[in-house]
């Protein structure tokens, strides 16, 4: 089914909302968006980056959001937030390219007296799946920093959950004692989203940053986790201490803090080595 959504320009557009049969034969209603694969979601192999992924999976929530008036922008005047919590993802297939057209699909899988669970997929150009996972939101208080009751909203817009349990998202299990090495960081003006603390995806771009260029030529991203524990703001001094093990040498975790010494966001990636023959080349698999 279509449903009517007004854009921040104040034109109509058209947001795709399709009722499909799960597992144990429920109906499920999915948010549906396609969009392009542009520059500047690219790395150095002219693959989609991990925090690309995260962004068109944010995006689409946004929009799914705005459909049913519930945007940051339509709950700011009630004092309401929205807070991610944590984020997984599993890449499960090749990463489209620069130019590619991907769909994203989101469904609300669980939802809890405080905390919305919604789950995400997203598939290239020729319907492959390439990456899915869960992610977590808290509903808050934007003076109080509380959590606030998320169903009844949630309801009077007419969204429910699948029917699953809540996911366990159990998120760093594993992690070495000590880090490898640590990086500063200064926030600045581009760290920062539209409610003025750091961007969620920030802090990605801080963990991937630390990646040497010849290990992003030569290992992609198989998962990814990340639990978000505090907001940091303009002017703050953050440290990304990285950690790895012996015992999974393409295991990494990064954990950002503050300059109290307070955890601020937690993130572990797996990743496995190009295969022999490497990459294929672009210039063979680009759509002219």
């Amino acid at each position: 089914m279509q449903k009517e959504g007004r854009g921040l320009c104040g034109q109509e557009e058209k947001c795709t909302f399709a009722a499909i049969k799960g597992e144990n034969n429920r109906i499920m209603t999915v948010y549906r968006k396609q969009y392009t694969v542009v520059a500047s979601d690219m790395d150095v192999t002219y693959r989609m980056t991990p925090n690309a992924v995260m962004l068109y999976f944010q995006d689409a929530f946004a929009r799914c959001l705005t459909a049913c008036r519930l945007a940051a922008f339509d709950l700011v005047q009630q004092q309401l937030l929205w807070v991610i919590t944590g984020f997984e993802v599993d890449y499960c297939g090749e990463r489209p390219l620069w130019s590619d057209e991907i769909g994203v699909e989101i469904r609300f899988s669980a939802i809890t007296p405080v905390r919305t669970y919604v789950s995400f997929r997203l598939y290239d150009a020729h319907n492959g799946l390439f990456a899915e996972g869960n992610s977590c939101w808290v509903l808050i208080n934007s003076v109080t920093k509380r959590p606030c009751a998320v169903q009844p909203l949630l309801a009077a817009a007419g969204i429910t959950a699948d029917g699953e349990e809540a996911p366990a998202m159990d998120w760093l299990a594993g992690r070495p004692g000590s880090p490898v090495f640590e990086v500063k960081h200064q926030v600045n003006v581009t760290d920062l989203d539209f409610n003025g603390h750091v961007c969620n995806r920030s802090y990605l771009s801080i963990a991937m940053a630390t990646a040497p260029l010849d290990f992003v030529r030569s290992a992609v991203p198989r998962q990814l986790k990340i639990r978000f524990l505090r907001e940091a703001f303009m002017g703050e001094e953050l440290t990304c201490s990285v950690f790895s093990s012996p015992a999974e040498p393409l295991t990494y975790w990064h954990e950002i803090g503050n300059a109290q010494g307070k955890a601020v966001c937690s993130i572990c990636s797996r990743w496995e080595p190009v295969g022999a023959g490497g990459l294929r080349d672009v210039a063979e698999l680009v759509t002219r």
